[in-house]
């Protein structure tokens, strides 16, 4: 939904969601209604229906003819209308995510729609936040935790990301946050010394590995994936290394191993020349520094690319791409958590209508109840144009509908055409640039226009709707009755139990 702060859009006639102008400074900038909906839909494979052209595919006697099917009739693959062993099948989640905003966007959001008074769809409200990552959080759960002691996700303490394996967990924070446990400084070293035939290079970064032969190969190449590959297995970045064969290129490789880092450690002082020995140190005691197990863990969705392509991940996205298309769940939880921050939540249009949220308790006119001449003016404009937009009261042109004739016997009523311009006449010069827009009734024209309508909007007596729209409410009665009333009124009257006769007092 679309809001924006103390009217500065109020010019403005709004069709479309669009809270670049409800949060200009705010934490989401013009970013937060800019831009598609995450999350793509995979597409859907196309399969050639089985006609004729399977038929003829069928192998063929020496005859000539068809050779018979084993059981007659037609094939499986025509019964079930062609192949279906190569069509996508959706992901099933392998965890319960429950999709949540982000603690600042929610806040953002809450003070904008209270600034602003204006009522908003909650379903364009939970597309807001799934349309981007920054705006929302992934709580993530065992689909069954009953009977489980163990911590099934292993999360990385520095920035609290959730990982399915303990290695995951340790190569995420060594390659994002290795300065948080060691000061790194580079240093002249000696160039290694053999025979050296060809080089290896990652595809990924282009960075030169070293040759299969050299005697630190592996390390080099467990290093290079922990800090700066992520998204991917180490088998996949294993298969796309490419080997190099120029003497350029291992030469280039032999100059850059004239330079070396040390690693010394900022919690006991002790230096390493390798990553794995730093990193075998910093398991074996520090150990809480780095990793701790737990049985649910939340990831944001701005860090969902951080994640290797796990269970986690595919099960976030899986959830990420159904709700929007239709975010149920999240506007049932954002339902819950507009109420307790005291937002009004009601439906319109009777059972199966649209849900709204607002900030402002909507208000009924008593029958009778009269306000001032300017203000009364007005909602009676508003209430015989319903949906009109603000933009359409303040700015545009009117032009009333006139009233019909009565109809009287054997005349029908005539409403009165507006008369067209003669032929030879010429056009004003000055054509109003304003468009014209048909109203019941006069508009008003209070030199307080702006600030009568506001009032209304503030009051609850108007509601205004993101795209600028405007409804009053009909009149009402009011029922003083209370609540705890009204529920008595509805609880079934219980019959008088009928006096009990006095007992004689027995004898001692």
């Amino acid at each position: 939904m679309t809001e924006s702060g103390d009217n500065p859009d109020i010019e403005k006639d709004e069709s479309s969601l669009d809270l670049s102008s409800l949060l200009n400074e705010g934490i989401f900038g013009p970013d937060w209604a800019v831009g598609g909906k995450g999350g793509s839909t995979p597409s859907s494979l196309k399969h050639s229906s089985p006609g004729r052209e399977r038929r003829d595919r069928r192998p063929r006697d020496n005859d000539g003819g068809h050779r018979p099917r084993p059981g007659g009739g037609r094939s499986q693959g025509h019964r079930q209308g062609g192949s279906r062993e190569h069509r996508p099948q959706p992901y099933q989640p392998a965890y319960n995510v429950q999709l949540q905003p982000q603690g600042q966007a929610f806040a953002a959001l809450i003070k904008a729609m209270r600034d602003s008074c204006r009522t908003y769809e909650l379903f364009e409200i939970a597309n807001l936040f799934l349309s981007k990552p920054d705006r929302f959080v992934a709580k993530i759960l065992p689909i069954d935790a009953k009977g489980s002691d163990k911590d099934i996700f292993h999360i990385s303490v520095p920035d609290g990301i959730g990982f399915e394996s303990e290695d995951e967990a340790v190569a995420h924070a060594l390659a994002n946050h290795l300065d948080r446990f060691f000061d790194i400084e580079e240093v002249e070293s000696e160039p290694p010394k053999g025979t050296f035939n060809v080089v290896n290079r990652c595809s990924v970064t282009g960075d030169l590995l070293g040759p299969p032969n050299y005697h630190r190969y592996k390390h080099i190449l467990q290093e290079h994936f922990a800090s700066k590959i992520q998204g991917m297995p180490f088998e996949r970045f294993t298969s796309r290394i490419e080997t190099l064969s120029e003497q350029e290129s291992i030469d280039a490789w032999i100059e850059s191993m004239k330079k070396r880092q040390n690693y010394k450690d900022k919690f006991g002082d002790q230096l390493f020349s390798h990553l794995e020995e730093a990193r075998r140190h910093l398991l074996m005691n520090y150990k809480a520094k780095v990793v701790k197990g737990s049985d649910i863990c939340r990831v944001h969705g701005k860090d969902l690319d951080k994640l290797p392509h796990n269970h986690i991940r595919r099960s976030v996205e899986a959830v990420l791409e159904a709700q929007l298309k239709f975010p149920l769940e999240f506007a049932n939880h954002l339902r819950s958590r507009l109420r307790r921050a005291n937002f009004t939540i009601y439906k319109r249009g009777g059972r199966g209508g649209i849900t709204y949220a607002c900030s402002i308790q909507r208000q009924y006119r008593a029958p009778g109840v009269t306000f001032s001449d300017s203000i009364q003016e007005l909602i009676q404009f508003i209430e015989n144009n319903q949906d009109i937009t603000l933009h359409q009261i303040l700015h545009g042109s009117a032009v009333p509908v006139p009233e019909a004739e009565p109809v009287t016997e054997g005349k029908a009523s005539s409403v009165a055409a507006p008369t067209e311009p003669e032929k030879d006449s010429k056009p004003s010069e000055e054509a109003p640039s304003e468009p014209v827009h048909t109203f019941v009734g006069k508009k008003p024209e209070s030199s307080t226009l702006a600030q009568d309508l506001r009032w209304l909007v503030q009051s609850g007596f108007v509601t205004e709707y993101s795209d600028g729209r405007l409804f009053a409410p009909p009149t009402r009665a009011v029922n003083p009755v209370s609540k705890k009333e009204r529920a008595r009124k509805k609880a079934p009257e219980q019959p008088e139990q009928p006096e009990q006769p006095e007992q004689p007092e027995q004898p001692e």
